[in-house]
C-alpha cells in the first residue's frame, strides 16, 4: 500500500520538487547516514529504495506504536505523528494506505 500511494509503483519517479525519490519516495537529505550504513547509493534503483525503505519502516514498527502512527511518521516525521496522535487524529495518508491494504486482504 505504502508504494502505491507513494510512487504508483514508478521506480524512477521524482516529486517534492526533486527532494522524493523512488518507489517510497525517500528525501536523501534525512537518510544520508541510513545510506551509507546499508550501502546505498542510488534512491532510484528499486532494490536500494525500497531497501532503505523497508529499514526505517522496520525501525519505526518497533517503538511499539500503532500501525497508524508508524505510518504517520514515516509520510512526516515522528514530531509530526505524535503531534496528530495526541489529537486523536489519524491522518489522510495513514487511512488510505490501510484502506488499501484491508483491500488487498478482501477486508473491505
Amino acid at each position: 500500500g505504502m508504494i502505491f500511494r507513494e510512487s504508483s509503483f514508478r521506480a524512477h519517479i521524482v516529486g517534492d520538487h526533486g527532494n522524493s525519490l523512488g518507489l517510497m519516495q525517500i528525501q536523501p537529505r534525512w537518510f544520508q547516514e541510513r545510506m551509507a550504513e546499508l550501502g546505498v547509493t542510488n534512491l532510484l534503483d528499486p532494490y536500494q529504495n525500497v531497501t532503505l525503505g523497508i529499514d526505517y519502516v522496520a525501525e519505526l514498527i518497533s517503538s511499539g506504536k500503532s500501525i497508524e502512527w508508524v505510518l504517520m511518521a514515516y509520510n512526516g516525521g515522528r514530531s509530526y505523528a505524535n503531534a496528530k496522535a495526541a489529537e486523536g487524529v489519524v491522518t489522510e495518508y495513514a487511512r488510505t494506505i490501510l484502506e488499501y491494504s484491508w483491500m488487498l486482504k478482501g477486508e473491505k
